[in-house]
Protein backbone atom coordinates (compact mmCIF):
# COMPACT_ATOMS: atom_id res chain seq x y z
CA UNK A 1 0.00 0.00 0.00
CA UNK A 2 1.18 3.53 -0.79
CA UNK A 3 1.72 6.14 1.27
CA UNK A 4 -1.47 8.15 -0.32
CA UNK A 5 -3.42 4.90 0.09
CA UNK A 6 -2.58 4.75 4.20
CA UNK A 7 -3.89 8.20 4.06
CA UNK A 8 -6.87 7.64 2.18
CA UNK A 9 -7.51 4.85 4.99
CA UNK A 10 -6.98 6.99 7.80
CA UNK A 11 -9.25 10.01 6.31
CA UNK A 12 -11.93 6.79 5.55
CA UNK A 13 -11.83 5.38 8.85
CA UNK A 14 -11.87 8.94 10.38
CA UNK A 15 -15.09 9.67 8.77
CA UNK A 16 -16.84 6.23 9.66
CA UNK A 17 -15.41 6.23 13.31
CA UNK A 18 -17.18 9.85 13.34
CA UNK A 19 -20.30 9.06 12.22
CA UNK A 20 -20.23 5.52 14.28
CA UNK A 21 -19.54 8.36 17.76
CA UNK A 22 -22.33 10.35 16.20
CA UNK A 23 -24.91 7.70 15.99
CA UNK A 24 -23.95 6.57 19.68
CA UNK A 25 -23.80 10.32 20.96
CA UNK A 26 -27.35 11.34 19.11
CA UNK A 27 -29.41 7.89 20.05
CA UNK A 28 -28.75 7.80 24.10
CA UNK A 29 -28.31 11.89 24.69
CA UNK A 30 -31.02 13.92 25.35
CA UNK A 31 -30.72 17.38 27.28
CA UNK A 32 -32.74 18.02 29.95
CA UNK A 33 -35.72 19.24 30.36
CA UNK A 34 -36.75 18.20 26.94
CA UNK A 35 -36.16 14.36 27.49
CA UNK A 36 -39.78 14.44 28.40
CA UNK A 37 -41.16 15.67 24.63
CA UNK A 38 -37.93 14.54 23.10
CA UNK A 39 -40.29 13.47 19.56
CA UNK A 40 -40.66 17.63 19.18
CA UNK A 41 -37.90 18.82 20.68
CA UNK A 42 -35.15 16.41 18.56
CA UNK A 43 -37.69 15.17 15.59
CA UNK A 44 -34.69 14.10 13.31
CA UNK A 45 -32.96 12.01 16.49
CA UNK A 46 -33.72 8.92 15.20
CA UNK A 47 -32.99 9.64 11.53
CA UNK A 48 -29.66 10.81 12.51
CA UNK A 49 -28.92 7.79 13.87
CA UNK A 50 -29.74 5.55 10.78
CA UNK A 51 -27.90 8.39 8.37
CA UNK A 52 -24.61 8.30 10.45
CA UNK A 53 -24.35 4.76 10.48
CA UNK A 54 -24.59 4.53 7.00
CA UNK A 55 -20.46 5.48 6.46
CA UNK A 56 -19.88 1.90 7.85
CA UNK A 57 -20.71 0.77 4.59
CA UNK A 58 -17.77 2.80 2.71
CA UNK A 59 -15.81 0.19 4.74
CA UNK A 60 -14.42 -1.92 1.95
CA UNK A 61 -12.61 1.63 1.00
CA UNK A 62 -10.79 2.08 4.10
CA UNK A 63 -9.98 -1.73 4.16
CA UNK A 64 -8.27 -1.35 0.42
CA UNK A 65 -8.02 2.04 -1.39
CA UNK A 66 -6.76 0.93 -3.80
CA UNK A 67 -10.01 -1.69 -5.03
CA UNK A 68 -11.53 -0.29 -8.42
CA UNK A 69 -14.89 -1.48 -6.97
CA UNK A 70 -14.35 0.17 -3.20
CA UNK A 71 -13.39 3.40 -5.00
CA UNK A 72 -16.29 3.30 -7.03
CA UNK A 73 -18.17 2.53 -3.75
CA UNK A 74 -16.47 5.23 -1.97
CA UNK A 75 -17.04 8.21 -4.56
CA UNK A 76 -20.73 7.33 -5.12
CA UNK A 77 -21.93 6.86 -1.63
CA UNK A 78 -21.68 11.09 -1.25
CA UNK A 79 -23.82 12.18 -4.05
CA UNK A 80 -26.40 9.12 -2.92
CA UNK A 81 -26.54 10.09 0.39
CA UNK A 82 -25.63 13.15 1.37
CA UNK A 83 -28.11 15.72 -0.21
CA UNK A 84 -31.07 12.89 0.14
CA UNK A 85 -30.12 13.24 3.84
CA UNK A 86 -29.49 16.89 3.69
CA UNK A 87 -33.57 17.58 2.47
CA UNK A 88 -34.83 14.77 4.74
CA UNK A 89 -33.36 16.53 7.92
CA UNK A 90 -34.74 19.87 6.79
CA UNK A 91 -38.04 18.67 5.71
CA UNK A 92 -38.11 16.61 9.23
CA UNK A 93 -36.92 19.55 11.38
CA UNK A 94 -38.47 22.45 10.15
CA UNK A 95 -41.29 20.72 8.31
CA UNK A 96 -42.78 19.30 12.06
CA UNK A 97 -42.47 23.40 12.71
CA UNK A 98 -44.98 24.20 10.01
CA UNK A 99 -47.04 20.66 10.63
CA UNK A 100 -46.30 19.83 6.90
CA UNK A 101 -45.95 16.03 6.33
CA UNK A 102 -46.37 15.74 2.69
CA UNK A 103 -42.11 15.58 1.94
CA UNK A 104 -42.35 12.25 3.99
CA UNK A 105 -44.15 10.20 0.49
CA UNK A 106 -41.21 11.51 -1.80
CA UNK A 107 -38.72 10.77 0.65
CA UNK A 108 -39.69 7.22 1.04
CA UNK A 109 -39.86 6.72 -2.97
CA UNK A 110 -36.57 8.56 -3.26
CA UNK A 111 -35.14 6.30 -0.67
CA UNK A 112 -35.91 3.13 -2.42
CA UNK A 113 -33.46 3.66 -5.45
CA UNK A 114 -30.55 4.81 -3.00
CA UNK A 115 -30.80 1.96 -0.71
CA UNK A 116 -30.93 -0.55 -3.58
CA UNK A 117 -27.70 1.14 -5.47
CA UNK A 118 -26.18 1.68 -2.75
CA UNK A 119 -26.31 -2.11 -1.67
CA UNK A 120 -25.53 -3.55 -4.91
CA UNK A 121 -22.29 -1.38 -4.93
CA UNK A 122 -21.22 -2.58 -1.31
CA UNK A 123 -21.62 -6.08 -2.70
CA UNK A 124 -19.57 -5.29 -5.47
CA UNK A 125 -16.56 -4.12 -3.70
CA UNK A 126 -16.91 -7.00 -1.15
CA UNK A 127 -17.99 -10.20 -2.95
CA UNK A 128 -14.48 -10.24 -5.35
CA UNK A 129 -15.42 -13.20 -6.73
CA UNK A 130 -18.33 -11.69 -7.94
CA UNK A 131 -17.44 -8.16 -9.36
CA UNK A 132 -19.26 -6.99 -12.20
CA UNK A 133 -17.53 -6.59 -15.53
CA UNK A 134 -16.20 -3.28 -17.15
CA UNK A 135 -19.61 -2.74 -18.87
CA UNK A 136 -21.72 -3.35 -16.22
CA UNK A 137 -19.42 -0.80 -14.12
CA UNK A 138 -20.19 1.73 -16.14
CA UNK A 139 -23.73 1.40 -15.99
CA UNK A 140 -23.35 1.49 -12.20
CA UNK A 141 -21.34 4.98 -12.88
CA UNK A 142 -24.24 6.30 -14.47
CA UNK A 143 -27.09 5.17 -12.28
CA UNK A 144 -25.50 6.77 -9.40
CA UNK A 145 -25.04 9.88 -11.45
CA UNK A 146 -29.30 9.52 -12.70
CA UNK A 147 -29.78 8.26 -8.70
CA UNK A 148 -28.12 11.62 -7.43
CA UNK A 149 -29.34 14.17 -9.40
CA UNK A 150 -32.70 13.42 -8.51
CA UNK A 151 -31.47 13.43 -4.77
CA UNK A 152 -30.20 16.74 -5.56
CA UNK A 153 -33.06 18.26 -7.15
CA UNK A 154 -35.02 17.03 -4.20
CA UNK A 155 -32.47 18.87 -1.73
CA UNK A 156 -32.76 21.57 -3.74
CA UNK A 157 -36.63 21.86 -3.55
CA UNK A 158 -35.94 21.27 0.22
CA UNK A 159 -33.98 24.53 -0.26
CA UNK A 160 -36.35 26.68 -1.66
CA UNK A 161 -39.39 25.63 0.79
CA UNK A 162 -37.27 26.23 3.86
CA UNK A 163 -36.37 30.10 2.13
CA UNK A 164 -40.27 30.32 1.88
CA UNK A 165 -40.82 29.48 5.29
CA UNK A 166 -38.13 31.78 6.60
CA UNK A 167 -40.11 34.69 4.27
CA UNK A 168 -43.63 33.72 5.34
CA UNK A 169 -42.02 33.76 9.16
CA UNK A 170 -40.19 36.94 8.73
CA UNK A 171 -43.18 38.58 7.39
CA UNK A 172 -46.48 36.79 8.80
CA UNK A 173 -47.97 38.29 11.81
CA UNK A 174 -48.59 34.68 13.53
CA UNK A 175 -45.31 35.13 16.25
CA UNK A 176 -44.94 37.45 18.79
CA UNK A 177 -41.23 36.34 19.39
CA UNK A 178 -39.16 35.99 16.21
CA UNK A 179 -37.25 33.17 17.90
CA UNK A 180 -39.92 30.78 18.15
CA UNK A 181 -39.27 30.06 14.34
CA UNK A 182 -35.66 29.01 14.92
CA UNK A 183 -34.48 31.63 11.66
CA UNK A 184 -31.18 31.93 12.66
CA UNK A 185 -30.44 28.19 12.99
CA UNK A 186 -33.18 28.01 9.25
CA UNK A 187 -30.61 30.44 7.83
CA UNK A 188 -27.26 28.72 9.13
CA UNK A 189 -28.89 25.24 8.14
CA UNK A 190 -30.12 26.54 4.56
CA UNK A 191 -26.41 27.06 3.37
CA UNK A 192 -24.73 23.73 3.79
CA UNK A 193 -26.48 21.73 0.92
CA UNK A 194 -25.18 24.19 -1.49
CA UNK A 195 -21.70 23.85 -0.04
CA UNK A 196 -22.26 19.60 -0.11
CA UNK A 197 -24.17 19.75 -3.60
CA UNK A 198 -20.14 21.38 -5.01
CA UNK A 199 -18.02 19.40 -2.86
CA UNK A 200 -19.84 15.79 -3.64
CA UNK A 201 -20.32 16.56 -7.33
CA UNK A 202 -17.10 17.77 -7.91
CA UNK A 203 -15.04 15.23 -6.60
CA UNK A 204 -17.31 12.60 -8.11
CA UNK A 205 -16.56 13.60 -11.21
CA UNK A 206 -12.67 14.80 -10.17
CA UNK A 207 -11.82 11.48 -9.74
CA UNK A 208 -9.41 12.29 -7.18
CA UNK A 209 -8.43 10.34 -4.21
CA UNK A 210 -6.05 13.07 -2.66
CA UNK A 211 -9.45 15.05 -2.97
CA UNK A 212 -11.46 12.36 -1.80
CA UNK A 213 -9.12 12.56 1.46
CA UNK A 214 -9.92 16.06 1.98
CA UNK A 215 -13.45 15.27 1.62
CA UNK A 216 -13.56 12.66 4.50
CA UNK A 217 -11.91 15.17 6.12
CA UNK A 218 -13.98 17.65 5.63
CA UNK A 219 -16.92 15.65 6.76
CA UNK A 220 -15.41 14.26 9.97
CA UNK A 221 -14.92 17.72 11.35
CA UNK A 222 -18.22 18.70 10.13
CA UNK A 223 -19.87 15.81 11.79
CA UNK A 224 -18.78 16.73 15.00
CA UNK A 225 -19.46 20.14 14.82
CA UNK A 226 -22.84 19.34 13.61
CA UNK A 227 -22.97 16.84 16.55
CA UNK A 228 -22.32 19.89 18.82
CA UNK A 229 -24.99 21.91 17.11
CA UNK A 230 -27.72 19.18 17.60
CA UNK A 231 -26.73 17.83 21.01
CA UNK A 232 -28.95 21.31 22.70
CA UNK A 233 -32.01 21.85 21.01
CA UNK A 234 -32.62 24.75 18.90
CA UNK A 235 -36.33 25.15 19.00
CA UNK A 236 -38.22 27.44 22.34
CA UNK A 237 -41.67 25.92 22.20
CA UNK A 238 -43.73 23.57 23.83
CA UNK A 239 -45.48 21.75 21.00
CA UNK A 240 -48.62 21.95 22.56
CA UNK A 241 -48.38 25.93 21.83
CA UNK A 242 -48.66 25.15 18.42
CA UNK A 243 -51.51 23.53 17.93
CA UNK A 244 -53.77 25.30 14.75
CA UNK A 245 -57.78 25.60 14.61
CA UNK A 246 -57.79 24.17 10.77
CA UNK A 247 -61.38 22.11 10.82
CA UNK A 248 -64.17 23.68 9.84
CA UNK A 249 -66.42 24.49 13.03
CA UNK A 250 -68.76 26.60 14.29
CA UNK A 251 -67.49 28.91 17.15
CA UNK A 252 -69.82 30.04 19.88
CA UNK A 253 -70.50 34.05 17.90
CA UNK A 254 -71.99 31.81 14.64
CA UNK A 255 -68.71 32.72 12.41
CA UNK A 256 -67.07 29.83 10.97
CA UNK A 257 -63.16 29.35 11.06
CA UNK A 258 -61.63 30.37 8.07
CA UNK A 259 -60.45 27.85 5.27
CA UNK A 260 -56.74 27.27 5.25
CA UNK A 261 -55.53 26.46 2.06
CA UNK A 262 -52.26 24.36 1.61
CA UNK A 263 -49.48 25.44 -1.43
CA UNK A 264 -47.65 22.86 -3.01
CA UNK A 265 -44.33 24.27 -1.01
CA UNK A 266 -45.85 23.44 2.51
CA UNK A 267 -47.36 27.43 3.61
CA UNK A 268 -50.68 27.72 4.80
CA UNK A 269 -52.80 30.18 3.17
CA UNK A 270 -56.16 31.82 4.54
CA UNK A 271 -58.78 32.22 2.40
CA UNK A 272 -59.48 35.63 1.48
CA UNK A 273 -63.10 35.38 0.70
CA UNK A 274 -63.83 33.81 3.94
CA UNK A 275 -61.08 35.84 5.86
CA UNK A 276 -62.53 39.64 5.03
CA UNK A 277 -66.31 38.62 5.07
CA UNK A 278 -68.92 38.19 7.75
CA UNK A 279 -67.82 40.59 10.10
CA UNK A 280 -70.12 43.79 11.46
CA UNK A 281 -68.61 46.60 12.79
CA UNK A 282 -70.14 45.22 15.73
CA UNK A 283 -68.35 42.43 15.09
CA UNK A 284 -65.38 43.74 14.79
CA UNK A 285 -65.59 46.21 17.92
CA UNK A 286 -66.76 43.03 19.91
CA UNK A 287 -63.44 40.97 18.89
CA UNK A 288 -61.74 44.17 19.33
CA UNK A 289 -62.82 44.23 23.37
CA UNK A 290 -61.92 40.62 23.39
CA UNK A 291 -58.57 40.95 22.44
CA UNK A 292 -57.82 43.76 24.38
CA UNK A 293 -59.38 41.80 27.25
CA UNK A 294 -56.79 39.03 26.89
CA UNK A 295 -53.76 40.38 25.80
CA UNK A 296 -53.44 43.44 28.09
CA UNK A 297 -56.37 42.76 30.48
CA UNK A 298 -54.88 39.81 31.49
CA UNK A 299 -51.36 40.17 30.87
CA UNK A 300 -50.98 37.92 28.24
CA UNK A 301 -48.64 39.89 26.55
CA UNK A 302 -45.87 38.49 28.64
CA UNK A 303 -46.09 35.40 27.91
CA UNK A 304 -42.84 35.43 26.09
CA UNK A 305 -44.42 32.44 23.51
CA UNK A 306 -47.87 34.16 22.91
CA UNK A 307 -49.44 33.46 19.41
CA UNK A 308 -52.29 34.69 17.57
CA UNK A 309 -53.90 31.15 17.47
CA UNK A 310 -54.01 31.41 21.07
CA UNK A 311 -55.41 34.71 20.61
CA UNK A 312 -58.16 33.49 17.87
CA UNK A 313 -59.25 30.16 20.51
CA UNK A 314 -60.08 33.16 22.96
CA UNK A 315 -62.49 35.23 20.94
CA UNK A 316 -63.78 32.40 19.22
CA UNK A 317 -63.25 33.26 16.01
CA UNK A 318 -61.04 32.10 13.20
CA UNK A 319 -57.25 32.84 13.22
CA UNK A 320 -57.73 34.83 9.81
CA UNK A 321 -60.98 36.91 11.18
CA UNK A 322 -58.67 37.87 13.92
CA UNK A 323 -55.87 38.55 12.15
CA UNK A 324 -57.71 40.83 9.56
CA UNK A 325 -58.94 42.92 12.73
CA UNK A 326 -55.68 42.87 14.44
CA UNK A 327 -54.28 44.40 11.22
CA UNK A 328 -57.14 46.90 10.90
CA UNK A 329 -57.28 48.09 14.14
CA UNK A 330 -53.89 47.52 15.72
CA UNK A 331 -51.27 47.43 13.06
CA UNK A 332 -50.69 43.66 13.24
CA UNK A 333 -50.36 40.90 16.40
CA UNK A 334 -46.60 41.61 16.40
CA UNK A 335 -46.50 45.05 16.76
CA UNK A 336 -49.15 45.32 18.84
CA UNK A 337 -48.07 42.74 20.98
CA UNK A 338 -44.79 44.08 20.99
CA UNK A 339 -45.89 47.25 21.71
CA UNK A 340 -47.22 46.60 24.85
CA UNK A 341 -44.04 44.74 25.96
CA UNK A 342 -41.67 47.51 25.22
CA UNK A 343 -43.91 50.07 27.17
CA UNK A 344 -44.32 47.78 29.68
CA UNK A 345 -40.35 47.06 29.60
CA UNK A 346 -39.63 51.01 30.17
CA UNK A 347 -42.18 50.72 33.32
CA UNK A 348 -40.28 48.00 34.55
CA UNK A 349 -36.90 49.69 33.75
CA UNK A 350 -38.46 53.35 35.89
CA UNK A 351 -39.74 50.90 39.10
CA UNK A 352 -36.58 48.61 39.02
CA UNK A 353 -33.98 51.37 38.19
CA UNK A 354 -30.93 48.31 40.11
CA UNK A 355 -32.71 45.49 37.31
CA UNK A 356 -30.29 44.19 34.88
CA UNK A 357 -31.37 44.24 30.84
CA UNK A 358 -31.91 39.98 31.43
CA UNK A 359 -34.47 41.24 34.20
CA UNK A 360 -36.18 43.63 32.41
CA UNK A 361 -36.35 41.95 29.49
CA UNK A 362 -38.02 38.55 30.61
CA UNK A 363 -40.35 40.41 32.95
CA UNK A 364 -41.71 42.47 30.17
CA UNK A 365 -42.56 39.25 28.37
CA UNK A 366 -39.43 38.93 25.93
CA UNK A 367 -37.58 35.25 25.66
CA UNK A 368 -34.15 36.78 26.46
CA UNK A 369 -32.07 40.13 26.26
CA UNK A 370 -31.40 39.39 22.29
CA UNK A 371 -34.97 39.11 21.15
CA UNK A 372 -35.79 42.30 22.87
CA UNK A 373 -33.10 43.95 20.76
CA UNK A 374 -34.17 42.59 17.90
CA UNK A 375 -38.01 43.46 18.76
CA UNK A 376 -36.43 47.27 19.14
CA UNK A 377 -34.98 47.12 16.90
CA UNK A 378 -37.45 45.76 14.42
CA UNK A 379 -40.41 48.05 15.63
CA UNK A 380 -37.58 51.33 14.71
Amino acid sequence: MTLLEHYCSLAAFAFILMGVFFSVVRWFHVCVPYQEQPNYYYPARLMLTAFFMLPVLTFPYALDPSDADAWLLMKGFFPLTHMYVCAVLIFNYFGTVKSWNKWKRWARLMAVPIILLLLVLFLNAVLKGYSLSGAKQQVLFWAIIVVGACASIFCLYSIKVLVSWLHQFKESDYLSNPEDFPTVYAKKVVIVPIVEFFLVWGIFFFDSKKAMIVLNVIYTVMGIVFLLSVLHTQRKRSPSSWLDVEEETTTGNDAPLADIVETPDGNETPSIEQSTSGLSEEKVSVIVGEIKAFVEGEKQFLNPHLSIVEVAEHCGYGRTYVSKVLSNEFGGFFRYVNSLRLEYAKKYRDEHPYATQDEVATASGFSSRQTFYTVRRRMG
